[in-house]
């Protein structure tokens, strides 16, 4: 099968200009996944990746890392018409949602608890969210945590990563003048606060890696 190769212009994050580079960021935080979840492999795993950009769908097509399916969503609906047209390959599938962020879709829909992505009546293993709660305002987090719950396995794993302040003044911080929600910083106790109530219970908090910001693991629970 050919190499999934993005167009510049539909690349996004600090690597954008570098196809091979944001490939191997892909990899790497597949593996990164895999191992903090404690899996030898992902080729039974049902991987939700929102806000996915193009980075683990080019790992997983052009250095064959194993996955059982994989459904990528974001805003950018450009982005996944391009993805939808150019992957044949049936394990994987990408979706266009319209929510609002002050930062990426400001013409969007305002999130609420009560919406559903649309991946039908899938449920997944692992869920994903890289640098997507670095951008959400607090209601945003509760909400797309609320959304999130509706489309897990009851054994399943969700994994965000977003940014700790490490000197907290105040329990959220729009930290970048004149650019709303560029970076977005919670406090720890806030971070874990928000998460109370949303069908989910963190396990571990992570910290800063090479490739992540702070990550929580978190699984389901009864509401």
């Amino acid at each position: 099968m050919p190499e999934l190769r993005v167009p510049a212009d539909l690349r996004r994050g600090a690597a954008k200009g570098d196809e091979l580079l944001q490939v191997e960021q892909g990899v790497r935080l597949l593996g990164l996944v895999r191992d903090r979840l404690g899996l030898g492999t992902l080729a039974a795993s049902r991987i939700l990746d929102v806000g996915c950009g193009t980075k683990l769908a080019q790992a997983i097509l052009n250095r064959e890392v194993p996955v059982g399916h994989y459904a990528g969503l974001d805003v950018y609906r450009e982005m996944i018409d391009f993805l939808r047209s150019e992957v044949k390959d049936p394990r994987l599938e990408f979706h266009h949602v319209d929510f609002h962020n002050e930062m990426y879709n400001p013409g969007g829909k305002k999130m609420s608890p009560e919406d559903r992505l649309p991946v039908g009546e899938q449920l997944f293993d692992v869920l994903v969210l890289f640098s997507v709660f670095t951008h959400l305002a607090p209601d945003d987090y509760r909400s797309m945590l609320q959304v999130l719950r509706k489309h897990v396995a009851p054994d399943g794993r969700l994994l965000f990563t977003l940014f700790i302040d490490p000197l907290p003044v105040s329990d959220f911080r729009d930290a970048v003048p004149g650019k709303p929600l560029l970076w977005a910083y919670y406090s720890e106790p806030y971070a874990r606060e928000l998460i109370a109530g949303t069908g989910w219970e963190p396990l571990e908090l992570h910290p800063p890696g090479d490739e992540t910001q702070h990550y929580f693991i978190c699984r389901p629970v009864c509401r």
